[in-house]
């Protein structure tokens, strides 16, 4: 009977759960109709199904009623209640026996065995009824019966965790609650009542009420002695809510259910079931998020140390046996490795094949009944070994071959069958089944009013618009909570949301889903302490449109609609307005509460999220292509109202700005008739169709975006948005077209935009706001940065899974399918040079897939879009003055058609961008339409291109079937910028520009303070660096082109173009090889630069030779992997012939241009600054090295004499200049860098246009220059920092009297032309410097009091020694000047040369130290002086040489003329300077020559000096716009001591002459002349001391004798050798000399006055037209002040102290009769007469 099956089932499930449990007693129970069970304690195993490492502590069941009318079914329900269960677990502790872990996973075993049993459908023994129609009809109406008198009352269920081992340090509490949930049949009015037999429907009622679930994060464990004692503890804490931390908040619900027992009425569903929440409440504490982690990882090492259990030693701690843990790690290694091998061999498929034969036929006995008592034991053996896995293949191919013997037993066998399946399958349950009698199945029938005659037995025909099920949920409110985990349990994020909506209707073939959400809501407490922020709301005050019964959120899914319009229709609408505000403090806090822990199970959860993703994919792919083949239909509907992103700049101010970003109305709707107008049909030809149709299009529109700086209070003020606009308001619309087809040709997706218009105002303030904004959302706060934490892990390793001290057994239990796992594999690589020479090893990762699939070697295209917006337009407005009320506009923006597309292949990835034009508009300036445009484009003229722009790119992985070495290519086409410089306009972006600098600078109090944790944790391994991707970048420019216009001089309404520049023609080529080197090559075609107000020399700067490249340039970079230390960085260079001509005015008109540009010249030395700072701070760190190859080709300037003249001018040709270096290493390992520079074939000329001719001639000829630069690329002492060397073979110079008018004229000329300034204004700058004095009032400055010089700072002491920091030498072999005469127009030939100077073996050397100091030594060999005249007759040429006699040999050098200088640290200068042996032949007629050709050229040298300066001077004024100079500071009263001498002031000087030999020439004109010869030595020394300075001159070894000057043999001595000394000291208040002199005396004959008078006498007739007479007055000593010229003021000379003093001995003058010829021993003669001085 029934009540033997209800009896067993109880019994059998009761009886795992429940202590002490009799089935007898419970079948007698049964058999009276009510069963009563009170005071049940639960089994402590009773969790184990659930396999996790928790344990029943102690459980207890109340009460467990079941009332069963079995006399009256049709009349009384069937009542089951259950009361007051309480379990509480704890996690398990203690070893585990191997053998009862055993037991309980061969239970698991068959639990799992008889859940796949009742899962199974398809029928083993046949059923009662005759047929499936019978079958399912008896089914219904037995289930229908049940369910119609079926109440179920569950009261006070309490199941609690406690746990203080997966973390001890928090130990915590989990616990499920449940008041009522009661099951029961009601009338129409939801009234409990029992249901007649006659009524169609069936209402049931479910009712819920606190459910909850609770997580107590400082729990107080439970302490009690007896399960009564638990019970009552449970009981209370059941509805103590003050005591639980709740993670779902209780809940409170229903579930109305009505169920149609009517068959034909299709007006109604089937099932009608409605649910019903209240509210639904998720809080998650910090500290339950932590816990959770811990045990979700003890939960998952459990899991995964499942399989090897069986080897773990139990109950032995690692430190007493190490060997049995040690076996337990092989065993569980080799375990799984053997089992892999096993499988695959002989004896496994033999004893598998073995075992399933055996194993079918049991299992086939066992369901035949026929399995005696040692094969029913033989059959427990064997799945007590075998597998769930094996088991339940081997079973169902045993089935599958029952089922052919059950065909002739069908009709014994079916009344049990169906009721051993419904009930578990069990054998017991079905001999119960057996024993129904045929009286007794007809009393089953009566009572489920069941007949088999009246079974239907064919379908109904069911309309397709029935709703055969409908099902209604309900939440009326949710919330989600992040609290912390302090006291209070503050909260920090609050979401919410109300009326949560789901509707699913079934039909037969289709069936409808909605969804809806009526509002949204998130609160922040976080942000403003104290302050509750509502980021998420309804709000209308930035909308336009207020939508009735709008909700946040409606998506409806509609399978096979009615209408059959598509297969399958989705309809998405939120059409209600909702603001988002941003706040950066929540979105870090919120991340640092998921991030800032971590943990192995939600890496495990990730992968296995992979896993399913991949699942998944591979699903929807398969579902994607089988749609497409049977040409399924998707209607898409989305009208969606886009949030409004507020983010302010303060949360706490109501009147701080705010970004707000209106993101639209969004709306995508399917073109379901687009595949039809692709389809054109003629009478003539087959139809044809286009692209269009093999995609399905949908059209994807984006209205009404814009963007927003308004104040926060005035959000709502329709005027104040329209004025805080960014972005006017603008649409987007889309084509998105979907291909139905698989074809390799036809992209998968294709998407098409177009923006018609899109208009930006600026203005400084929004653009400050908009800063300030940013930068508070990107400022860090104190949770902005995640610290790296380690994973959690369990201090107590339980006893059931492997220790984590093992290592490496984790990998075992990496439960990636076979489709994700990959092989790692390390590939060595071979870096190879340019030679192909291996030159370094290295290896890089990479990852084989272990299901071995092939790369696809078709590239079919994946995606093509396109972009495309017609205009972009903006307004730059700022306040162009300082207190002006409203912003002005500046600027106007324009570009034309921006066109972006891409295609993406499987493969490749293909992108082109461009653009056709732009326009900048200066609305600032009023100098007319010409000078409107700060920046434009156009097309180069002759050329098809018009866009301005166009950027392609090309990625091609190296897998593809088109790879050419080359992974990333991309090109840049830019055709004419043309570039207007107005300075007005200019300084007024600067200033914009130093507002939003000013905005971006942070103050110091806004650096948070963070503090970084686990450090160690930040260095990781260095893993191998996989090569870089090959990149190709190709980069054109037609060219650029620069007006600098300013306002006319004269006209200030007028505007003029100061210079035009022009940049054409450059090309470069970058490549990013796979070493990671990078390599730039490329050209610059020409660089022009015009000055239409300066011609005929319009044309400053260009290309000498037309056709040329100006600049041909390279960079390459070499690995810094690389072992060769010489290089990182190679540069090769080459400039071709640039000519440029010099205008000083023009030079000074730039540089005033941007003198009137303060701001831009103060910004530009502050990025030079900083550029320089960066530079010497990469150059400090990286130490790189630099190859240069440097080739410059004949630059060449053109100095003209004026501006506006063109006649005459200087070439300056710099001839070939080429740049070298290298590394070599020194025996002491330091790396020196070397540079080799070297210029040849340098010239300078001067050339001369006259009637359309061009004269040239040289001034200097084919100069070569080489020098050596030594640097060490390492800081050390050893080598000073730069080390210069030069060498110059010889330089040639000749130089005519118009080549030196030339000069001149340029200096007066050219160097001192001004730019035009009104008289008055220069008028007024030439006047005297003049201050303030103390009253206010004017007063002149002497030059000399502008200069003052303060005691300086004592230095600091070191006792270090210097370092030099500089060393260099020159040395120049030749130094030859030519002086003619002429003008410079015919070349220079022997008939114009005046004299030659040649200067041989000059040295130079210069010596710089750290501490200041200078040590300078200047070398000349020797020096010659030529008379050059072909005119005369002079015979003595040589004028000036050094002497050749023996006297040298008492010399230590060879040189003529040297020179030391030093500069002491404190200041002091000390130069010393030799001649050796000069020889001076005196032609006078030469000297007088070369004095009227150097006192001309000096008398016009300083006239145009005079004017250079004073051109230097107006200009100082004009360029600084203030003429007079502040006075420096008065000096400290200590300073002020007139004694004190500055050691800067002191200098030194000491000349010496050492053999001087000077000759007067009686006849020029005859080679046997007889002269006069005088030796001396002279030596000078002086000093300076402040302004007090001395000058001591001796003068030692003067000798005077006649001789003849060809045989250099002295004839008769004039005068006995003596000494002469003098001394001056000059001093601001007085000057004093004195003369000292030794005995002279002289010795003169006739023929000695007559030879002097001769001398005179032709030299006064040569030169008497050039003397002029003495001035007849003294001459006044004037002092001028510095800088101006006019009305000197003469200084007394009465005012200055003066003395000089003559001290002498005895003159002597002897007058000899030259014919004697007496005693031959005396050199003087016969004495005729004697005068004495004394």
């Amino acid at each position: 009977m029934l009540e033997t099956v209800v009896s067993t089932i109880l019994s059998r499930y009761l009886g795992q759960f429940i202590k002490g449990f009799e089935s007898e007693n419970l079948k007698l129970n049964i058999l009276s109709g009510r069963v009563v069970l009170e005071n049940l304690e639960l089994k402590t195993e009773a969790l184990e199904a659930l396999e996790l490492p928790i344990e029943v502590k102690r459980g207890f069941l109340g009460k467990l009623h079941l009332d069963i009318p079995w006399s009256s079914l049709s009349s009384k329900p069937v009542i089951a209640t259950v009361e007051r269960v309480f379990l509480l677990a704890v996690p398990k502790t203690g070893a585990q026996d191997s053998d009862a872990q055993e037991r309980r996973d061969q239970a698991t075993k068959q639990k799992r065995l008889q859940l796949a049993e009742m899962l199974k459908s398809s029928p083993e023994d046949g059923s009662p009824p005759k047929s499936k129609d019978q079958e399912d009809s008896f089914v219904n109406k037995l289930v229908t019966k049940v369910i119609d008198n079926l109440q179920i009352f569950v009261d006070k269920v309490h199941i609690r965790y406690e746990d203080d081992s997966c973390n001890p340090k928090n130990p915590f509490s989990v616990g499920i609650t449940l008041e009522k949930l009661h099951v029961e049949s009601t009338d129409g009015n939801w009234k409990p009542k029992f249901l007649h037999e006659k009524s169609n429907l069936v209402h049931k009622l479910v009712s819920l009420k606190n459910f909850a679930v609770y997580w107590n994060t400082i729990p107080t464990f439970l302490d009690f002695n007896t399960t009564e004692d638990l019970a009552k503890l449970l009981d209370q804490l059941l509805f103590d809510h003050s005591h639980h931390h709740y993670l779902v908040q209780p809940i409170n619900g229903m579930i109305k259910a009505i169920l149609s027992k009517d068959d034909t009425n299709f007006t109604r569903p089937k099932i009608t079931a409605s649910l019903l929440l209240e509210h639904v409440g998720l809080n998650l504490e910090q500290q339950q998020y932590i816990d959770i982690l811990a045990l979700m990882d003890t939960a998952n090492s459990y899991v995964k140390g499942l399989p090897y259990r069986k080897w773990r030693p139990m109950g032995i701690p690692v430190h007493q046996n190490p060997r049995a843990w040690w076996n337990f790690a092989i065993s569980a290694v080799v375990s799984e490795t053997k089992w892999k091998k096993e499988r695959w061999s002989w004896e496994y498929i033999s004893k598998r094949r073995k075992d399933r034969i055996d194993y079918m036929g049991l299992h086939k006995r066992s369901l035949k009944k026929k399995l005696d008592a040692d094969q029913k034991t033989q059959l427990e053996q064997m799945e007590a070994r075998l597998s769930y896995e094996d088991i339940v293949l081997f079973r169902s191919l045993a089935e599958a071959s029952y089922k052919l013997d059950l065909v002739k037993e069908k009709e014994e066998k079916s009344k049990k069958s169906w009721i051993g399946r419904l009930f578990g399958g069990s054998s017991k349950v079905d001999e119960d089944a057996s024993s129904f009698t045929p009286e007794a199945w007809k009393e089953l029938y009566k009572t489920i009013d069941y007949s088999e005659d009246n079974a239907p037995t064919k379908n109904v025909e069911v309309p397709k618009e029935w709703v055969q099920m409908l099902f209604d949920f309900h939440l009326r409110s949710g919330s989600f909570t992040l609290r912390n985990s302090d006291q209070n349990c503050s909260p920090i994020l609050n979401l919410s949301f109300q009326e949560l909506a789901l509707n699913v209707q079934k039909r037969d073939d289709s069936a409808t889903v909605q969804i809806d959400l009526s509002s949204v809501k998130v609160l922040d407490h976080h942000s403003v302490p104290g302050k509750i922020l509502d980021l998420v709301a309804e709000n209308y005050d930035i909308h336009r449109t207020k939508y009735s019964n709008a909700k946040v959120l409606s998506i409806t899914l509609d399978q096979n609609p009615l209408d059959k319009r598509a297969d399958l229709a989705v309809k998405v609408e939120g059409l209600q307005p909702l603001t988002v505000t941003l706040a950066k403090p929540l979105i870090d806090r919120s991340a640092k509460f998921f991030s800032e822990h971590k943990s192995q199970s939600i890496e495990d959860i990730q992968k296995a999220a992979a896993v399913s993703y991949e699942t998944l994919k591979d699903q929807a792919q398969t579902q994607i292509k089988y749609a497409i083949g049977s040409k399924k239909t998707l209607e898409v509907n989305v009208d969606f109202l886009a949030p409004t992103i507020i983010i302010p700049e303060d949360f706490e101010n109501n009147e701080c700005n705010a970004l707000v970003m209106d993101l639209g109305r969004l709306k995508l709707v399917s073109d379901l008739k687009a595949k039809s107008t692709a389809v054109s049909v003629s009478e003539s030809q087959d139809p044809t169709v286009t692209k269009d149709y093999f995609y399905d299009q949908y059209n994807l529109s984006i209205s009404n975006l814009r963007a927003l700086v308004i104040r926060k209070s005035r959000i709502g003020d329709p005027e104040s948005q329209e004025a805080a606009k960014i972005i006017d308001n603008f649409d987007i619309n889309f084509r998105l077209g979907v291909c139905s087809f698989d074809a390799i040709d036809l992209p998968k997706v294709r998407f098409h935009g177009k923006l018609p218009s899109l208009k930006f105002n600026v203005s400084s303030d929004k653009c400050v706001s908009i800063l300030k904004v940013l930068m508070k959302l990107g400022q860090e706060t104190s949770d902005s940065v995640v610290r790296s934490a380690p994973v959690l892990q369990t201090v107590h390793t339980p006893s059931y899974y492997p220790s984590s001290s093992l290592g490496g057994l984790e990998s075992m239990f990496d439960h990636q399918t076979p489709k994700q796992k990959k092989k790692k594999k390390k590939k060595r690589v071979q870096v190879l040079d340019d030679e192909g020479n291996v030159e370094e090893e290295t290896y890089v990762v990479e990852y084989e897939h272990d299901n071995g699939d092939e790369v696809p070697k078709v590239n079919k295209k994946l995606i093509e879009m396109s972009f495309k917006i017609e205009e972009i337009s903006a307004s730059l407005r700022t306040k162009i003055s300082q207190g002006a009320s409203h912003d002005q506009e500046i600027l106007s923006i324009r570009i034309d058609s921006v066109l972006a597309s891409a295609e993406l292949s499987d493969f490749d990835r293909r992108v082109k961008v461009g653009l056709k034009s732009f326009v900048i508009e200066d609305l600032v300036q009023t100098w007319g339409p010409d000078f409107g445009q700060l920046i434009s484009t156009r097309p180069q003229s002759g050329s098809e291109i018009t866009e301005f722009l166009e950027i392609n790119y090309v990625g091609i992985p190296v897998a593809s079937p088109t790879y050419r070495n080359v992974d990333h290519a991309i090109t840049a086409n830019f055709n004419v910028l043309d570039i207007g410089v107005n300075l007005e306009v200019l300084a007024i972006l600067l200033e914009f520009s130093k507002q939003l600098t000013g905005a971006l600078g942070p103050s110091p109090d806004q650096q948070p303070t963070v503090k970084v944790e686990n450090a160690d944790e930040e260095k990781k391994e260095k893993k191998p660096i996989a090569l870089a991707t090959l990149l190709d970048l190709k980069l054109v420019v037609k060219e650029v082109r620069m007006s600098l216009n300013r306002g006319n001089r004269e006209k200030k309404e007028e505007g003029e173009r100061l210079a035009l520049i022009a940049v054409s023609e450059f090309h470069l080529d970058a490549r990013v090889k796979t070493t990671n080197e990078v390599a730039l090559s490329g050209t610059l075609g020409d660089i022009q630069v015009k000055s239409p107000l300066y011609s005929p020399w319009s044309d400053i700067l260009r290309v000498e030779r037309s056709g040329d490249a100006m600049i041909e340039f390279g960079v390459e970079t070499i690995n810094p992997r690389k072992k060769n230390p010489y290089g990182q960085l190679k540069i090769r260079a080459g400039i071709n012939s640039v000519r440029a001509v010099f205008v000083a005015k023009f030079l000074k008109e730039l540089q005033g241009y941007l003198n009137e540009f303060t701001s831009m010249q103060t910004l530009l030395l502050s990025t030079a600054a900083s550029v320089k700072e960066a530079a010497e701070a990469q150059a400090k760190d990286i130490k790189s090295i630099i190859k240069m190859d440097v080739t410059i080709r004949n630059p060449i300037a053109l100095i003209h004499a004026s501006s506006s003249s063109g006649d005459k001018y200087l070439i300056a040709d710099l001839g070939l200049i080429t740049l070298k270096n290298d590394q070599k290493e020194m025996p002491d390992g330091v790396l020196i860098d070397e540079i080799h520079v070297c210029v040849s074939q340098l010239n300078l000329k001067s050339a001369v246009v006259e009637q359309d001719k061009k004269r040239k001639q040289y001034i200097i000829r084919d100069i070569e220059v080489n020098a050596k630069v030594k640097r060490p690329l390492v800081d050390t002492e050893a080598y000073p920092p730069l080390d210069l060397a030069a060498s110059i073979k010889e330089i040639g110079v000749s130089i005519t009297e118009g080549q030196i008018d030339l000069l001149l004229s340029i200096l007066s000329g050219n160097l001192s032309e001004n730019p035009t300034v009104q008289n008055a204004q220069l008028a007024h700058m030439r006047d005297s410097i003049r201050h303030k004095d103390k009253d206010g009032n004017n007063k002149r400055v002497k030059s000399r009091e502008l200069v003052q010089s303060p005691k300086p700072a004592p230095r600091e002491t070191n006792d270090a020694p210097a370092r030099p920091t500089m060393n260099l030498t020159v040395s120049l072999h030749k130094l030859e000047l030519n002086v003619a005469k002429g003008d410079g127009v015919d070349a220079l030939d022997v008939s114009t040369s005046i004299a030659s100077f040649d200067m041989l073996k000059i040295d130079a050397s210069i010596n710089m130290f750290s501490d200041s100091s200078i040590d300078m030594l200047v070398g000349l060999g020797s020096i010659e002086f030529y008379d050059n005249r072909h005119e005369t007759k002079n015979y003595w040429k040589k004028i000036l040489s050094k002497h050749e006699s023996a006297r040298r040999e008492g010399f230590a050098t060879d040189k003529l003329f040297t020179m030391k200088y030093k500069k002491l640290p404190s200041g002091q200068q000390i130069v010393a300077m030799e001649i050796f042996c000069p020889e001076v032949n005196f032609v006078f007629d030469v000297i007088w020559e070369l004095k009227i050709f150097g006192l001309t050229a000096l008398d016009r040298f300083l006239k145009s000096l005079d004017v250079f300066s004073r051109a230097s001077a107006d200009y100082a004024k004009i360029s600084s716009g203030d003429t007079s100079i502040p006075l420096p500071p008065p000096p400290p009263e200590d300073l002020t001591d007139p004694n004190y001498v500055p050691p800067s002031s002191i200098m030194t000087v000491t000349i010496s002459v050492h053999a001087l030999e000077m000759r007067l020439i009686g006849d020029t004109t005859d080679e046997s002349s007889q002269g006069f010869v005088l030796n001396n030595s002279v030596n000078i020394i002086y000093e300076q001391k402040g302004q007090s300075q001395s000058v001591s001159i001796n003068v030692t070894d003067v000798e005077l004798y006649k001789s003849k000057i060809k045989d250099r043999e002295k004839t008769v001595d004039l005068m006995k050798p003596f000494k002469l000394k003098m001394d001056f000291l000059m001093q601001p208040d007085a000057q004093k000399g004195e003369l000292l002199m030794e005995n002279i005396e002289l010795f003169v004959s006739y023929s000695d006055f007559k030879l002097v008078m001769n001398i005179v006498d032709s030299t006064n007739k040569m030169f008497q037209s050039f003397v002029e007479p003495p001035s007849s007055q003294p001459a006044a000593i004037t002092e001028q002040p510095s800088g101006s010229s006019d009305n000197p003021q003469p200084v007394d000379p009465a005012q200055i102290s003066q003395r000089f003093v003559i001290r002498t001995g005895f003159v002597s003058l002897s007058v000899i009769d030259d014919c004697f010829s007496g005693d031959t021993s005396t050199t003087f003669g016969r004495q005729l007469l004697r005068t004495v001085l004394t």
